[in-house]
């Protein structure tokens, strides 16, 4: 788990895998808030942040820098949120994705995610509309 001595390394990493990253506020944010904040590689090089909700896990941000992709970052930072989520007794992980955004639909097919909703115009630059999708992780245990 990410603490808050990560946030320069969290900021960076975050800039480098988006266009639109939350900054350093953002991050102290979500790990302040008992968010699972996880970080990949070494010298790090993926994130996901998480954030448990009742018996619902949020997915609200998994990345890889552009170098780094396609290495199985992505896939062991996924399988690392499950597995937290299931420990803190979720039911359910729930995520929205940009349609266009292929690899990372398959990343969650590939690990049993179905698509549960889909909301047209959601995102706007670029346009593109978000797809929901969730994965039944169990009742607690």
């Amino acid at each position: 788990m990410a603490t808050l001595e990560d946030l320069t390394t969290l900021d960076a990493l975050d800039a480098a895998c988006f266009a639109r990253p939350w900054g350093a506020a953002g991050w102290r944010a979500a790990i302040e808030g008992g968010g699972i904040v996880l970080l990949a590689g070494v010298p790090a090089r993926g994130l996901a942040c998480a954030q448990v909700i009742l018996e619902s896990c949020e997915l609200r941000r998994i990345g890889v820098e552009p170098g780094a992709r396609r290495s199985g970052l992505a896939r062991s930072l996924l399988r690392s949120v499950i597995a937290h989520a299931r420990r803190a007794g979720c039911e359910r992980i729930q995520l929205e994705v940009a349609e266009g955004n292929v690899a990372a639909r398959s990343l969650y097919r590939a690990h049993g995610f179905g698509s549960v909703g889909r909301r047209p115009g959601y995102y706007r630059d670029p346009p593109d509309a978000a797809l929901l999708m969730d994965l039944e992780i169990g009742p607690k245990s």
